[in-house]
């Protein structure tokens, strides 16, 4: 049913949502997500507790009855969020859409864009905030180079995203030096750069307004190397002054929040990815949406809640702001318009993890199964064998007997190298086979709260490597020596007969690579507090350990034999000794320029310090263990970037 638009208290219609789809970021920006609060042990949010696309499309399909007529998608990054070109698809069918489009930070753009295009998105924004590479790799965080961003944008451009504009968020001493660069650089492009004042959104960012270059200095700067005029609005609530350059070759915007609030026009609401409706930027309190959905509400009842909440909307933070009376409450984060709070912190102990794998001598033929249960110490194995079966039915067996043989009520994540186990409880494949084990698969999932993990198959993961051995052995396949379906393009560290190699980078190219890796090694209560004090037998525990790490990176390859000697840029260990867990989370950090990876040198390095920190403490605990050994990130190289969803 297609409703009249409504206004709020001020008679501000409602036009513009913006729906993040992921509180997910691989940038680090300081004035979004500073590097220093939202480390590796940062804890986003689960899979269930974000909006799915049908939820998002539905809330969609009601804003656009009373009155939304642009959708842009953010995040976090959004781009992180898999299969968006789905959910972009599933938008575009909506009517009376009349621009859909995407805020991102052009990372993955390249790889993605023509695929945004074909699912139907109109055009693209792009945050950039410096053309200068050694301040733009400041700015995100995490020393990506500016290049990978620029090929984004020239692909979104040839697929026909277009208009496309550049966001740069102005910070005074970090990149202002670059504002006429960067408006120089784009002049002739075709695309529109925005300048953005330096916000007060969220809480953790350190915003002070002496770090505010107003939208005036901004403008001046420009207009004094290529002169500017200005130009109407294309539609009311547009919050971009305009300006073209007066040879007539090219358009900047100013976004001036602080200096000239634009409250006044403000058609734009949001939800977050977890479901809660913001009618502000500054907003602190969210209206959950999510939980009436999933509670049964109808559309209609949902249509009058939304609007319940725009009509009575009085939000104009930045104009209160300006004359003194700015709310001093809990505002929302701005990489949050997406998640459920400040969790800084937060760590789900207790948790059960189950992996999995089946095995078959022929297809069909004898089968096998296993199951690793691993319950904080505890540590359960199970498996079977059937005497005529299928691969499929063991991959689902295996994760049956797993669930059976674990306790209810629990959360549980189950690892599974099957992308027909994972994928169809994932993505909602279709099940045109066996049914009577799906069954038994829905049922078991009734009792616990079971999320689903793919992991590649013979990657060295040691419990799937296990449970991978053991299903042979009951199927029969592990005894016998057969490379004959063995080539070069999937293990490649074994020839075409089965014998090691070392993999030959000769032909790869020179690249700036890293990875993140982290351990956790736990301890009696009250260790923590004498190894801060200095009071452990054999000295500095946190510096030799650090050490230790450091050193053991760089000998990496002397240590595994496969590896090869590479030139490091830099080893970073971290150390946060976490009393409340009664334990040291080690994170490493290992960058180079090199034609092959470095997750092994970070993951050595965290095992190092880990044991480093047990060599130092044995004499006062003889318990500690080391547990959680994982690679968190790995970014650069042929095979893209890699960030372990949590």
């Amino acid at each position: 049913m297609k409703m009249t638009s409504i206004v709020d208290k001020y008679r501000r219609p409602i036009r513009d949502l913006r729906i993040s789809v992921t509180d997910r970021c691989n940038f680090r920006c300081p004035y979004c997500m500073p590097a220093e609060i939202f480390g590796e042990r940062y804890s986003f949010l689960d899979r269930e507790k974000i909006l799915s696309f049908e939820e998002i499309v539905r809330l969609a399909k009601i804003f656009v009855s009373i009155g939304v007529r642009k959708i842009c998608l953010t995040g976090g990054e959004p781009l992180i969020r898999r299969d968006l070109q789905d959910l972009i698809s599933m938008l575009a069918e909506i009517p009376d859409i009349e621009d859909l489009t995407l805020t991102t930070n052009g990372y993955f753009l390249a790889q993605k864009a023509e695929d945004l295009k074909n699912a139907g998105l109109h055009r693209v924004t792009v945050s950039l905030d410096s053309i200068d590479d050694e301040v733009f790799q400041q700015m995100n965080g995490r020393g990506y180079k500016i290049q990978r961003v620029l090929e984004g944008i020239e692909k979104a451009s040839s697929v026909g995203l277009s208009p496309i504009k550049i966001n740069v968020v102005v910070q005074k001493g970090i990149n202002d030096i670059t504002i006429v660069d960067m408006a120089r650089y784009f002049k002739e492009s075709g695309y529109i750069v925005r300048f953005i004042e330096y916000m007060d959104v969220g809480n953790i960012n350190g915003w002070k307004l002496d770090d505010v270059i107003s939208a005036r200095q901004i403008l001046d700067m420009i207009h004094s190397e290529m002169p500017l005029e200005p130009l109407d609005k294309n539609h009311p609530g547009e919050v971009a002054e305009r300006y073209m350059y007066k040879d007539g070759i090219g358009e900047i915007g100013i976004i001036s929040s602080v200096s000239k609030p634009f409250c006044t026009d403000c058609s734009r609401t949001r939800i977050s990815s977890d479901g809660k409706l913001y009618t502000c930027l500054y907003s602190g309190l969210g209206h959950n949406l999510r939980d009436l959905m999933r509670s049964g509400i109808a559309d209609d009842e949902l249509r009058h809640v939304i609007s319940g909440v725009w009509l009575g909307r009085t939000d104009r933070y930045s104009e209160d702001r300006s004359v003194g009376i700015g709310s001093t409450s809990r505002k929302i984060e701005m990489y949050q318009i997406g998640g459920e709070g400040f969790q800084k912190g937060i760590f789900k102990l207790h948790m059960i993890n189950i992996y999995t794998d089946g095995s078959c001598d022929g297809n069909p033929g004898k089968g096998g199964w296993a199951a690793i249960i691993t319950n904080d110490d505890k540590r359960t194995v199970v498996s079977g064998n059937e005497a005529h079966t299928t691969n499929n039915r063991m991959e689902l067996t295996a994760v049956i007997k797993g669930l059976e043989a674990s306790p209810k009520g629990f959360e549980v994540t189950v690892f599974s190298d099957s992308q027909y186990v994972v994928n169809t409880m994932n993505r909602n494949w279709k099940r045109k086979a066996n049914n009577d084990l799906w069954e038994q698969l829905d049922m078991l999932g009734t009792t616990r709260n079971v999320k689903w993990k793919w992991i590649k198959g013979h990657s060295g993961h040691p419990e799937n490597e296990e449970a991978n051995r053991i299903a042979g052995l009951q199927s029969g396949v592990v005894g016998r020596t057969d490379y004959s379906n063995i080539g070069t393009e999937g293990f490649t560290h074994l020839d075409e007969q089965g014998q090691v190699r070392m993999v030959d980078v000769g032909n790869k190219s020179i690249s700036s690579r890293s990875a993140v890796a982290k351990a956790f090694v736990r301890m009696k209560s009250g260790i923590i507090r004498m190894i801060l004090n200095g009071d452990i037998p054999k000295g500095d525990v946190l510096a030799c350990a650090r050490l230790a790490g450091i050193m053991a990176a760089k000998q990496t390859s002397s240590l595994i034999p496969l590896c090869h000697p590479i030139e490091l840029n830099q080893v970073k260990i971290d150390l946060d000794c976490d009393e409340s867990r009664h334990g040291i989370e080690v994170i490493a950090t290992v960058s180079t320029n090199a034609r092959t990876g470095v997750e092994m040198e970070a993951l050595t390095a965290v095992t190092i310090s880990s044991l480093t920190i047990y060599d130092m403490c044995k004499s006062v605990d003889k318990g500690i263990f080391i547990e959680e050994i994982m690679l968190v990130s790995k970014h650069g190289g042929k095979s893209g970037d890699y960030i372990r969803d949590e």
